[in-house]
């Protein structure tokens, strides 16, 4: 329909049809033009923002009885499972009431991990050094199966766990038999007993120290290379922000964080990509609707013979822009 009434309009016997064979540029068409994917992306950015709240795994979820609250630590290659309020402590086997709220505290005492059980949902991974927390609810009596869901050296495969999920009275019976029937009491001694069985698995590495322990996943930020800093008064130092780029400077990054962990200023300490930090990522949607412009901008240099806009000039200048 708009092609035949663009072509009746603008025919050669209409006089008041204008003919502009120099313009190139309208505010308005542009508005028109831009108004509808920036509605589009605030409202998929909204529908995203609120969704990931609503699926946050750290959600508390209803249930019926008291929560359980449960402390799980990934070891190599195990799972310890530790009922702080119930004073019992179980390896590779999980047993939780049905209907009950869990509230799940996460950590790793060795390489980061995943903790994952399939048909609960929600993997969620364990660093050590830091603790995440997930709510979960089993629904029905029975046996599940928990694994890894995240790889960790030889000991992976081995490292599933059972879900025994039973009823509600039957719970307090399985707290009370397992601390009766309790043959070793979880300690200092005994955990690390449970801890290192790392030369079990490398026995050539027998009489070799380590002097850190270390855990992390590949991140990014907007200087698109790693930033370093430490945290819990100095005594955990990170590198993130690697991309899965920067992998072969790892080695530096480990370097850095000795440096920043023993307090010396060295050469490395010294550099500006150590000593600042980058500019944090803006919350969704904002950050959508930046990465749609910044994308637009970087278009329309192109096909300007690479001139760039305010947008990408300002990007530039805060060390964020890809010519920074």
């Amino acid at each position: 329909v708009a092609i035949f009434a663009f072509a009746y309009w603008f025919r050669q016997s209409n006089t008041r049809a204008q003919y502009l064979p120099n313009w190139e540029y309208s505010g308005r068409i542009e508005l028109v033009v831009w108004s509808i994917p920036t509605l589009t992306i605030i409202l998929l950015g909204g529908v995203a923002w609120i969704g990931a709240h609503q699926l946050d795994p750290a959600r508390p979820v209803e249930g019926t009885g008291s929560p359980i609250r449960i402390q799980v630590v990934s070891l190599d290659w195990k799972w310890l499972f530790i009922y702080p309020d119930q004073h019992i402590a179980t390896v590779n086997t999980l047993t939780v009431p049905v209907g009950a709220p869990l509230r799940l505290e996460l950590t790793s005492a060795s390489v980061m991990n995943a903790f994952f059980v399939p048909q609960l949902g929600s993997l969620i991974y364990t660093m050590n050094g830091m603790v995440t927390h997930l709510e979960l609810r089993a629904d029905n009596e029975g046996t599940l199966q928990g694994l890894s869901g995240h790889f960790s050296g030889d000991g992976f495969p081995d490292m599933l766990f059972d879900v025994n999920v039973v009823s509600a009275l039957s719970f307090p019976d399985w707290v009370a038999s397992t601390a009766r029937g309790a043959s070793q009491v979880l300690n200092a001694e005994s955990y690390q007993k449970l801890a290192s069985h790392f030369l079990t698995t490398f026995p050539q590495l027998e009489g070799v120290t380590f002097t850190h322990r270390w855990a992390g996943a590949i991140d990014t930020c907007t200087r698109f290379c790693a930033f370093f800093g430490t945290a819990r008064k100095g005594t955990v130092a990170y590198a993130v922000g690697f991309t899965g780029l920067g992998v072969g400077a790892t080695r530096f990054g480990a370097n850095v964080m000795l440096d920043l962990l023993d307090g010396d200023e060295t050469e490395r300490t010294q550099l500006q990509m150590v000593r600042e930090r980058p500019v944090p990522f803006p919350p969704e949607p904002l950050a959508a609707a930046g990465i749609a412009a910044t994308r637009w901008s970087l278009d329309r240099a192109d096909h300007n013979k690479g001139k760039r806009n305010l947008l990408l000039k300002t990007l530039d200048a805060v060390g964020m822009g890809f010519d920074s």
